[in-house]
Formats: structure tokens, C-alpha cells, sequence
């Protein structure tokens, strides 16, 4: 029996990006800043955001030099995915296609400008890429000028 396992994988990366960057979760990360004093630390949206791209896009700090193959790609195939379906929610909430709290929209937007620069330079760099991580890195940093290009849809007047 063949057993689908990006498919499986990927429904379960799916699964806690929803649960991490859903409108109530993010709206609970929110109201809990104003509940903390300001003098003690308090977890943010904005560090959700960034720490998420962080570690979803940190293959793109690494590449050094090096050379990569197509059987010893730069990026895993199971991480291009992730990478993808975060991509796709990063840029939801950055067109503000989503519920989530006003301040989402807008760290989207600068998180999404951060991320373009280092794809970019990881595609500039030194380093011999395999043909999965160039194509992926390329698709990505196009989707990502194709988001920050467009028309900021608003919800009302």
C-alpha cells in the first residue's frame, strides 16, 4: 500500500499554522498585551509573526556556500511545503483577508517585505542551489512582490 506521506505531513503542518494564526488566537495574543503591566514582558503578535517566519524560513540564513543537489536539495520537499501553506497565510493576513486584528495586517506586511530580502539574498548568494530550491525560492519571492504589489483590500470604510 502506498502510504501518502507528504500529503499526511502536510495536513498536519496545515493544522497548527491554523491553530497558531487563527482570528481567535491572534485576537487572544492581543488582548492578553493589554492585560499585561508594561513593564513586564508580555508574548506578542508581532513576535508570533516573526519567530514563525523564523524558523519556517530559516533554511534561508544558511546557505553559506555549498553545493546542493536534486537528491540533497538546499530545502526538503516537506519544508518547501510548509513553507508554502505559511506563505499563503502570512499573505491573508497581510492582504487583510482575514478577521484577525488590524496590527496582524500590517506586521504581515512588513514580515512579508523582511522575508522578500532574504529570499533574495539566498538566491544571490554563494551557494550552488539545487533546481527545487531555486524554482521554490523564485515562486516565493514572486508571490511575495504579487502580495505586496496589490491594492490593500479593506474591510469597510
Amino acid at each position: 500500500v502506498d502510504y501518502p506521506v507528504h500529503e499526511i505531513i502536510l495536513v498536519w503542518q496545515d493544522r497548527v499554522l491554523s491553530h497558531l494564526l487563527s482570528s481567535l488566537t491572534l485576537s487572544r495574543i492581543a488582548d492578553s498585551e493589554l492585560k499585561v503591566p508594561a513593564d513586564q514582558d508580555a508574548f506578542t503578535m508581532a513576535e508570533l509573526i516573526e519567530r514563525l517566519t523564523k524558523a519556517i524560513f530559516s533554511e534561508t540564513e544558511k546557505f553559506n556556500g555549498g553545493k546542493y543537489t536534486n537528491r540533497k536539495p538546499a530545502i526538503s520537499s516537506l519544508r518547501r511545503g510548509l513553507q508554502r501553506r505559511y506563505l499563503e497565510r502570512l499573505s491573508n493576513l497581510a492582504m487583510g483577508n482575514t478577521p484577525a486584528p488590524d496590527d496582524c495586517q500590517t506586521i504581515a506586511y512588513a514580515e512579508l517585505e523582511s522575508l522578500e530580502a532574504r529570499v533574495k539574498g539566498a538566491l544571490a548568494g554563494k551557494a550552488q542551489l539545487d533546481t527545487y530550491t531555486r524554482a521554490h525560492l523564485k515562486e516565493t519571492a514572486a508571490r511575495i512582490r504579487k502580495v505586496l504589489d496589490a491594492r490593500l483590500q479593506l474591510r469597510g470604510p
